[in-house]
């Protein structure tokens, strides 16, 4: 499997801004797994009620992932000042994973961003 050996750095918690949350280091392939036991107890569950904690996969550098990161074309506005956007350098490339009803609350990044969602059926 893809990364399945890589370690990832995972938030663990009730909620993303949750103050008791844990960053553990975790194999990727147990994320995974994880994603998928989340997905079946939410079959279980009654519509938008869980009793599990989110393990959410956060800001980690998809440099650590080259084979899904081959998958993903960074636009060339990303990489060029001519389109002003930024200043036309990509400082970092990072990975986000989160299972259904993941929210992330209303911030401020430093740097500029570009959101690309993925969403399973």
């Amino acid at each position: 499997a893809v990364g399945e050996t890589t370690t990832c750095e995972v938030e663990i918690g009730k909620s993303y801004n949750d103050a008791n949350s844990m960053r553990p280091e975790i194999p990727f392939s147990s994320y995974i797994d994880y994603l998928e036991q989340f997905a079946i107890e939410q079959q279980n569950q009654k519509q938008g009620e869980t009793n599990s904690e989110f393990v959410y996969l956060a800001q980690n550098d998809l440099n650590l992932f080259p084979i899904i990161g081959d998958d993903i074309p960074i636009p060339d506005l990303c990489n060029d000042a001519t389109f002003d956007v930024g200043e036309g350098k990509l400082y970092q490339t990072m990975l986000w994973i989160g299972p259904i009803g993941t929210v992330s609350p209303l911030h401020y990044d430093p740097l500029d961003n570009m959101l690309i969602q993925l969403v399973d059926r």
